[in-house]
């Protein structure tokens, strides 16, 4: 479940991207400054997108937290021969003493990288237009 929803704020951000591409296309012409804020715009939702997606990655991670700690507390409910959840969140627990990075952190670091994408588009599109207003 957690891959779908990172393939879904992907592609939407990948589609997102094409639309400036085409955007872009027309900064040459004589349509350039309403190019220019359809870029802004679309970095917007952009942005947006990427905001929504790192608090759903944040919630998705407190669940999955949350399910295991329920598992756990039935485990201990049950006779000792069924271990198994606790077993892989101390076998979890050794491996965070090692230092490793865990993927899900990784991953929860993506939105952030193109929300902070989203807002140098955004920034450079507004430095083009104050630019061009003074040269004018």
């Amino acid at each position: 479940m957690r891959q779908k929803k990172m393939e879904n704020f992907l592609q939407a951000n990948s589609i997102l991207a094409v639309a400036i591409g085409l955007a872009i296309n027309s900064f040459f012409s004589k349509t350039q400054n309403i190019s220019i804020y359809l870029t802004i715009g679309i970095s917007i939702i952009g942005l947006i997108i990427s905001v929504t997606w790192t608090f759903v990655m944040r919630r998705n991670s407190d669940y999955m937290k949350f399910q295991r700690k329920q598992l756990r507390d039935i485990e201990d409910a049950i006779p000792e021969g069924f271990r198994t959840f606790t077993k892989l969140q101390e076998a979890f627990d050794d491996k965070k003493k090692t230092k490793s990075i865990s993927a899900n952190k990784i991953e929860n670091f993506l939105p952030v990288i193109i929300a902070v994408s989203w807002i140098a588009v955004i920034n450079i599109c507004v430095l083009f237009l104050t630019h061009v207003i003074a040269l004018t």
